[in-house]
């Protein structure tokens, strides 16, 4: 998806029903132009308590779409509902807001689109990949007429967690689509022989850019990365390290404006080997030419924090994560909010 997605205006209600926790906020469609060095203060509008979810992004002005076991899930945070579609599994997506599609990947091996009326009943699920390989973490961009679409294929062990264990082989996959129905194969944009995950895709000025993490095993220290293609995915530009903290480090989202990139992550680098469980968010500020403006900003002062999704508002953003993934595993959805002073030109 348009990673420069904003949330629409619209008034959370105070509702404190069984594990789910809502709070008052309004929030602006107008799209922020100021950036801050750190946000002073959060309040949770969403927390689920041991929901187990896994992948989640912001869908439209008040829902969440998620995995929860392994089947895809809906939270309506203004109507206080939930739907669990039992055969409907996936375990990554992403979201293309213009036609209100959702793409996702599971683990059997199939990759589908489906779309969702305002009610969030299913009016369209089609399996558009069924493969020998896994892939996972896909993306969607939508340039004019044409959606471009990211999977990442991988060959042999997934996720691999051992320093001795060869890893799989690893390829993300460009592939471009009219309709969401028939699709064209592009061509590969990186392939290693290490974990490839967390894909944000992002689309400016002619150029379509690639955000991902690269680790050597899982949960284990990794680099955070881009690519670019300009000339609409023929041809990759060398990658370009974003983040290199001795960490596990994790995107969650790339926001763009006039003057360059916000990367916003999540990282273990205070509480190292602690994966998910020990993570707290951070940002990074970049120049058009990713020259870093500031680096490795920590914006939460807690631990515990695994990103998937940042919408910025007029105050500051909304955060989407897990909460002690490893262990609790409470989906939460946070306003930070920053200060007068936190301005930057």
């Amino acid at each position: 998806m348009s990673k420069s997605k904003l949330i629409g205006i619209c008034s959370l209600m105070s509702i404190t029903i069984g594990l789910v926790i809502f709070s008052n906020v309004m929030l602006s469609s107008t799209p922020p132009h100021l950036y801050l060095y750190e946000f002073n203060n959060s309040e949770n509008l969403v927390f689920i308590k041991r929901l187990g979810n896994g992948d989640a992004k912001l869908y439209g002005n008040n829902k969440i779409a998620t995995s929860v076991g392994g089947k895809f899930t809906m939270i309506d945070f203004k109507q206080n509902k939930q739907i669990c579609y039992e055969d409907v599994p996936v375990n990554w997506l992403d979201i293309d807001e213009s036609s209100n599609s959702i793409l996702y990947a599971n683990f059997n091996n199939q990759v589908g689109v489906l779309t969702l009326d305002e009610n969030m009943n299913i009016t369209k699920n089609d399996v558009i990949f069924s493969n020998d390989e896994l892939a996972i973490d896909p993306s969607i961009t939508k340039v004019n007429d044409t959606y471009y679409i990211t999977l990442t294929f991988i060959k042999g062990n997934v996720n691999n967690s051992d320093p001795n264990t060869e890893n799989g082989s690893y390829v993300i996959k460009l592939f471009t689509s009219k309709n969401l129905h028939d699709f064209n194969y592009i061509g590969d944009i990186v392939s290693e022989q290490k974990n490839l995950e967390d894909v944000v895709s992002l689309y400016s000025d002619g150029k379509f850019y690639i955000f991902y993490e690269e680790e050597e095993i899982d949960k284990g220290n990794s680099k955070l990365k881009v690519t670019y293609s300009s000339d609409k995915g023929i041809s990759w530009s060398k990658s370009v390290v974003l983040c290199d903290l001795d960490a596990d480090n994790e995107i969650g989202n790339v926001i763009e404006d006039k003057d360059g990139f916000t990367m916003y992550f999540s990282s273990d680098v205070l509480c190292k080997g602690k994966s998910y469980n020990g993570a707290s968010i951070f940002m990074s500020r970049f120049d058009k030419n990713f020259v870093p403006i500031f680096a490795n900003k920590q914006i939460s002062y807690y631990n515990g924090a695994l990103l998937y999704d940042v919408i910025p508002t007029d105050d500051g953003g909304l955060f989407l994560y897990t909460q002690k993934y490893l262990t609790e595993s409470n989906l939460v959805l946070s306003h930070f909010i920053r200060s007068k002073d936190d301005f930057i030109d």
